[in-house]
């Protein structure tokens, strides 16, 4: 089954938010298209695995 319906998302203000309280400044136009690529080229969020462990935690295993 397919859905369009969104669980979860990041946009440019989330990680806007993190860089300025890890790295104390806002990232450049630049920064963010190099987070974004990087972001959506390899598995950095785990989604998977998250959802697993959810489905763990729920006792649905």
């Amino acid at each position: 089954m397919r859905s369009k319906n969104i669980i979860f998302s990041i946009d440019i203000s989330d990680i806007q938010n993190v860089a300025e309280q890890e790295l104390e400044r806002s990232l450049t136009q630049e920064e963010i298209e190099l987070v974004k690529e990087t972001a959506l080229s390899d598995d950095y969020f785990g989604w998977y695995d998250g959802i697993v462990r959810i489905f763990q935690r729920l006792q649905l295993t």
